[in-house]
């Protein structure tokens, strides 16, 4: 072979084998030069929640990023709502070819559960751009989370077989960082209406009792959350057979008019708890349905711990959900003697409890006389009597005056409650210190029924001492406020001294135009007073009058025709009225420029 068939040959095994065999010079051919684009590839690790206390450093991990042959930075930023709570230990790789390693690490500085976002962006490899999820939770170790049960311990429960016995409890908890968690240890028989509590607030739960069959049986509920201590509270229930047809509760529904009481003065301290009230000369009676009132004894977490009441519910939990049936009960007082009560005082004092807006349970208070052999009820009107959710828990005292009216001789007080008897309704009404013909009543008398002034629109206004007078207390008097705007009043003080005293009525607000809203006074044994309040708030005009209160210091007084007639060390309205006469002055107290009217 020549030469050139030689080469012709060479080029031939190259093109049909792809193989890089060694090739003369002469040929032409040489070798491609190495790839240098830029690459970026980023190795992440599997995050997991980071858990610690305020004022720590928890590592959470390596990210470790190779770049080669970049001609812009990889860049690294923290991103979302806690983002200032995480930390990177480089947030910024040079161009060019390197291998780094990128310390996430976790720096609380509140309590909570937190969350954040590591985004990785490449301009030159766009495609290699990451966003990578964290989390992370701290609690205060200062301030460690807690929970709170009331009560902490359940009642043994004890209900048929096939049935359900119910009991609530109240779950409270602060310094938490998340939600608080409960559950139970078998989630057999005992049955929780939540797993779960928003952190630091208070909620009621449920534990329901429901025994497929006979027998003693045992559980844990278990209170859990990050940084606090688990909570385990024992519980325990009997499930008992079947029994026969209830019996009818109570007393047959027939009234005496015989020895009528001049004086009645009932406290209900001898009833057993949970058990049909029976007491002497009453009539406790089921009118529709199989059960009556109960004698009851608040537990000791109530504000009346072991006090003893009267009690009407229509809860039962052993009639299933759409097998309500109706009731009404029916507690009526011995007979009363009108003709010679030395006082035609009648009182009262009621509480509902477990109350919904809109509820179809009902309370009532009858007036009861015969008519021959017919008995005749009248409901008395004029009570407010609570059936609102926001009145759920709290005592109310009335004191009706029976005098002038043309009433019978003898007569009785019925306390009437109407509802359907089973799991779906729990609705619950108290009645204690019962009494008639009383010449020893305990009486609060405010100086006002009603007070109504105008308001500066975000300026605080307070009103005059108002005065407080009492007769026959014997326990304290509380003040609380209520209505539709009642948080923009304040009260000097929540109580006064059981023989009277004075306070005073703040206001502030934002907004124009009326505030309404009342004061109740209370004080055991005596009926409850309410003050109704009534602020017109009105915007800032020209020159207001001086407000109550108010001490900038130093104040000019000036006449309306603009002559200096007064220079004092405050600007406080009693003090400024006690240095001049009568008449219209304004006042300066630093920037400000107020009227004052002195009578």
């Amino acid at each position: 072979m020549n030469k050139r068939i030689l080469h012709i040959a060479a080029f031939c095994l190259i093109a049909t084998t792809g193989m890089a065999a060694p090739v003369q010079a002469e040929t032409g051919i040489q070798a491609a030069a190495p790839d240098e684009s830029p690459s970026v590839n980023i190795t992440v690790p599997a995050f997991q929640r980071a858990e610690g206390k305020l004022g720590e450093t928890i590592v959470m991990g390596t990210i470790h990023i190779s770049v080669a042959n970049t001609t812009t930075p990889v860049m690294l930023e923290m991103r979302g709502a806690d983002r200032t709570q995480f930390e990177l230990s480089q947030t910024e790789i040079a161009p060019g070819t390197s291998e780094t390693d990128i310390t996430v690490s976790y720096k609380p500085t509140g309590v909570k559960a937190h969350k954040g976002n590591i985004i990785i962006e490449s301009t030159d490899v766009p495609e290699a751009s990451q966003s990578i999820s964290l989390m992370g939770i701290a609690y205060d170790p200062a301030n460690p989370p807690t929970v709170t049960l009331t009560p902490n311990a359940l009642e043994p429960f004890s209900c048929e077989e096939k049935k359900e016995s119910k009991q609530t409890f109240k779950v409270s908890s602060a310094q938490m960082a998340e939600s608080v968690s409960i559950t139970m240890a078998q989630k057999q028989v005992f049955q929780l209406s939540t797993s779960s509590v928003y952190k630091n607030l208070s909620q009621d739960i449920t534990l329901t009792f429901a025994p497929k069959s006979v027998g003693e049986y045992k559980d844990t509920i278990i209170v859990s959350s990050y940084g606090m201590e688990t909570q385990r509270i024992p519980v325990s229930g009997t499930a008992t057979s079947a029994t026969v047809a209830e019996e009818k509760e109570g007393d047959k529904f027939e009234l005496s008019t015989e020895n009528p009481l001049a004086l009645l003065n009932e406290h209900f301290d001898s009833v057993v708890k949970n058990k049909p009230l029976s007491l002497t000369g009453w009539t406790n009676s089921a009118i529709e349905g199989k059960r009556a009132w109960w004698g009851y004894t608040f537990p000791d977490y109530d504000e009346n711990p072991d006090e003893s009441v009267a009690k009407v519910t229509p809860f039962d939990s052993k009639v299933e959900y759409g097998e309500e049936t109706p009731c009404e009960m029916l507690l009526v007082t011995p007979a009363l003697d009108y003709a010679n009560a030395q006082s035609k005082m009648l009182t009262m004092r009621v509480r509902g409890d477990y109350l919904q807006d809109n509820q179809t349970d009902k309370f009532t208070i009858y007036y009861i006389e015969k008519q021959g052999e017919n008995i005749v009820k009248s409901e008395m009107k004029g009570f407010n009597l609570p059936d609102t959710k926001d009145e759920s828990g709290e005592w109310n005292e009335y004191h009706v005056n029976l005098a002038n009216l043309d009433l019978a001789d003898v007569f009785f007080i019925g306390f009437g409650f109407n509802s359907m008897r089973g799991a779906a309704n729990s609705a619950t009404y108290y009645i204690d210190d019962v009494s008639f013909g009383r010449t020893d009543l305990a009486v609060i008398t405010p100086a006002a029924q009603q007070i109504a002034f105008e308001a500066i629109v975000g300026k605080e206004n307070v009103t005059e001492e108002i005065a407080v007078t009492t007769q026959n207390t014997q326990n304290e008097v509380k003040l609380t406020v209520g209505g539709p705007n009642a948080s923009k009043f304040k009260l000097s003080t929540k109580t006064l001294p059981k023989e009277g005293g004075t306070f005073q009525i703040s206001f502030k607000s934002d907004t124009e135009g009326v505030h309404e809203a009342y004061i109740k006074l209370a004080s055991r044994g005596a009926a409850d007073q309410y003050i109704a309040l009534s602020v017109n708030n009105k915007p800032a005009t020209g020159i207001s009058d001086l407000q109550k209160g108010e001490a900038e210091t130093p104040a000019t007084v000036f006449d309306l025709n603009g002559k200096k007639v007064l220079t004092a060390d405050s600007g406080n309205i009693e003090s400024l009225k006690t240095q001049l006469r009568p008449g219209i002055y304004i006042v300066r107290t630093g920037r400000n420029v107020q009227k004052l009217t002195v009578r």
